[in-house]
């Protein structure tokens, strides 16, 4: 299973009671998922986390392996991710079927700085990296 058909699965069981999914549609790196009210919701899915997504941030959802690489990303750029309330990263093991999910707006409120990098990592160490 690739990370893109665990994501796509992941996304259709989150809508499960809720149904508000119409479709999904892969472009690329991208699901796009349509409402049934016609609103688009994007969700990048990216294997490592690099440069190019910091300019799509926003109210989106990021759906990445559980690398530490990815992790020390995100707390390098942590300023730029705790800025935009709604986004959601959630860190995979698509093989063990395994994730954590991160909201840095939210967690930008109630975390200590001096120890972000540390809790992070914590969070990954959780859940087995892949």
């Amino acid at each position: 299973m690739t990370l893109t058909d665990w994501a796509t699965a992941y996304i259709k069981h989150r809508d499960l009671f809720e149904r508000k999914i119409a479709r999904i549609e892969q472009k690329e790196q991208e699901l796009l998922i349509t409402h049934k009210d016609d609103s688009v919701h994007p969700c990048f899915v990216l294997d490592t986390l690099d440069e190019p997504i910091l300019e799509k941030l926003g109210r989106i959802h990021i759906v990445t392996k559980n690398l530490k690489d990815n992790v020390a990303f995100v707390a390098k750029h942590w300023k730029e991710f705790s800025q935009h309330e709604g986004l959601k990263l959630i860190f995979a093991n698509e093989a063990r079927n395994e994730k954590w999910v991160l909201i840095p707006h939210g967690h930008a409120k109630i975390a200590d700085p001096a120890s972000l990098k540390t809790g992070l990592l914590a969070m990954h160490d959780a859940v087995p990296e892949g």
